[in-house]
C-alpha cells in the first residue's frame, strides 16, 4: 500500500464507517453541508480526544537552516551564488561549475542566507552526503526517493547521486527484485530439413548418471549419450 493509503487508512482507522458507491449525480447535497453553518452547536460542545498517531517528535531536524546557511557561505560555488543573488549575475559564466546556476537564474532566490531553487533548498557539498543518508533511512527505491528529495532539496547532479548510494547500498542490493525467468521459446512449426535444427538438453539424474539428449526438430528422433 502507499505511503498516502497508509496515511489515510491510519486516520480512518479509529471511525467505524460502511463504504457504499452513489453516482456523483446524486451527492450534491454533499457541497453545500460543508458550507452551512451549524445553529445548535451543543453537540459540539465537548469535541472527542484526538486521536494520537506519534508519540514522539523531533522538535529540529538533524540539519538547520542555520547549518545550511553556514555551509552554504563555507562553499565556493555557493557562496559565489549568493552574492550574485545580492549583487546581480555575472554576463559570462566564469566556469563549467556554475553553469547549472546561471542557465537557471531566475529560479534561484535567497532566504535566511539559504539558496532557494524555486521552494527548494539547495544543499551546500558539504552536506550533501548526510542529506543522502537521511533520505535512504528508510530504504526506498530510486524512483521513491527521487520524488521525496524533489520535494524539499536541490543541487546539480542530485538524481545521478541517488542512484549511485542506492547501487551501493548492500541493504537494497540484498533485497532487490530477482531477475525475471526468461520465457520458454516454443518449438516452430514452419518446415525445416531434417538434422538442420537441433534441440539439446541434459536429462538426469538417472541412478547416478546424466543424459546429454539431442532431438532433431523435423523428425523428432532423439539421440542420448551417457555423460
Amino acid at each position: 500500500m502507499s505511503p498516502r493509503m497508509t496515511r489515510w487508512s491510519l486516520i480512518l482507522s479509529s471511525y467505524d464507517y460502511e463504504l457504499r458507491y452513489r453516482p456523483g449525480k446524486s451527492i450534491g447535497a454533499a457541497y453545500a453541508l460543508s458550507r452551512l453553518p451549524v445553529k445548535d452547536d451543543s453537540a459540539c460542545a465537548e469535541p472527542m480526544p484526538p486521536e494520537v498517531f506519534m508519540l514522539e517528535v523531533e522538535p529540529h531536524g538533524p540539519v538547520s537552516p542555520k547549518d545550511i546557511a553556514l555551509a552554504t557561505a563555507r562553499d565556493p560555488i555557493l557562496s559565489k551564488v549568493r552574492t550574485w543573488l545580492m549583487s546581480g549575475w555575472p554576463h559570462k559564466c566564469p566556469s563549467a561549475d556554475f553553469a547549472p546556476f546561471i542557465s537557471k537564474r531566475d529560479a534561484f532566490s535567497l532566504q535566511r542566507d539559504c539558496i532557494l531553487f524555486g521552494s527548494r533548498v539547495v544543499i551546500p557539498s558539504q552536506l550533501r552526503q548526510e542529506m543522502l543518508r537521511m533520505l535512504h533511512r528508510s530504504h526506498q527505491g530510486v524512483v521513491a526517493t527521487k520524488a521525496t528529495a524533489r520535494s524539499y532539496m536541490w543541487w546539480p547532479g542530485m538524481a545521478s547521486a541517488i542512484e549511485n548510494m542506492i547501487s551501493h547500498c548492500s541493504t537494497c542490493q540484498s533485497v532487490r527484485h530477482l531477475p525475471p525467468r526468461e520465457p520458454i521459446h516454443p518449438w516452430m512449426d514452419e518446415q525445416v530439413d531434417p538434422w538442420s535444427r537441433l534441440h539439446i538438453d541434459f536429462a538426469g539424474p538417472f541412478r547416478g548418471r546424466y543424459l546429454f539428449v539431442a532431438m532433431d526438430s523435423a523428425s523428432k528422433w532423439p539421440e542420448a549419450k551417457v555423460v
